[in-house]
């Protein structure tokens, strides 16, 4: 078959182009250290990416709602502490009126308990956020009323998140599980039980401060439990966390071995392809010098 001169022209430019988009490739993959750059470089490793890149984001979803979940009960630790802290201030109290000598002792001691029903009080109506932590779920009401604290105005629903597939964990203690010794009795409340330490003393009634004391102390064991419960939550939540960090960091292993370029054997490539497409182009020159009368 006779080759014409056009013909050969045509073929070595379209070999020229061909040439030229396998160099900006081969560059864009230099500059980005990439090996896939569109689905048609390698259909079955691109669409592994995708799921490995999906895992990777499920994953970060899991570790974001574990975030949540240890940054509340943290906050609940410190609340529980700082709330057994005044349980124990306050049975000092108690146990120092019962030897009180004067008045004025009586009156110190009933306005430590005062101090101490505020401040119990408040840790009780903890915020995280925007939400109350002994609040129940989603609860937007004050869980607690200075007014009457035997009645709890949160509700008793967990408030959980997801931590792994068909996997969910319970996130809060809600203020009757918290502060009542008994959820089921609203004279349990610890916080109505230091309102009664308060008024006992400041009656100056003995007997009335002894007999709270048993209430005091079961009151300060109620929130060692919670506390216990709460810590044993946190150990779980951070193994949880290692787990899909470990989970995370395999997925980001398999997708550089997926995604990445060899920039050794690309780097080769791209100066191969650099001195074919230069050459490609010095043909193309040599033919566009031809003319007829260069032929006769």
């Amino acid at each position: 078959m006779r080759i014409t001169f056009a013909h050969s022209y045509d073929k070595t430019i379209r070999d020229i182009n061909n040439k030229k988009l396998s160099l900006d490739r081969l560059t864009t993959m230099a500059s980005s250290g990439k090996r896939l750059i569109n689905p048609s470089d390698d259909p079955i490793a691109w669409s592994q990416s995708m799921n490995v890149k999906s895992s990777i984001r499920e994953l970060e979803n899991y570790n974001s709602h574990i975030e949540f979940s240890l940054g509340w009960n943290r906050a609940t630790e410190d609340a529980l502490n700082a709330m057994s802290d005044v349980m124990i201030r306050a049975r000092d109290a108690a146990t120092a009126f019962v030897s009180a000598n004067s008045p004025g002792e009586q009156e110190a001691l009933a306005r430590t308990l005062d101090q101490a029903i505020e401040e119990a009080v408040a840790l009780a109506n903890t915020r995280y956020g925007d939400e109350y932590l002994f609040g129940g779920k989603n609860s937007t009401n004050t869980p607690f009323d200075s007014a009457d604290l035997t009645q709890y105005h949160g509700n008793t629903n967990p408030l959980e998140v997801r931590t792994g597939v068909n996997q969910r964990q319970v996130v809060n203690i809600d203020g009757r599980e918290a502060f009542f010794t008994d959820s089921t009795d609203p004279a349990s409340s610890m916080l109505q039980t230091l309102v009664r330490v308060r008024d006992a003393i400041s009656a100056g009634d003995v007997s009335a401060v002894q007999s709270q004391l048993p209430d005091l102390d079961a009151g300060y064991d109620h929130l060692t439990a919670m506390g216990t419960l709460v810590g044993t939550r946190l150990e779980k939540m951070e193994h949880y966390q290692a787990t899909l960090s470990n989970l995370k960091l395999q997925d980001q292993t398999k997708l550089s071995e997926l995604e990445d370029a060899d920039l050794v054997d690309v780097l080769t490539r791209l100066q191969q392809q650099r001195t074919a497409l230069e050459a490609a182009l010095r043909v193309t020159s040599t033919m566009d010098d031809l003319n007829l009368s260069k032929l006769l």
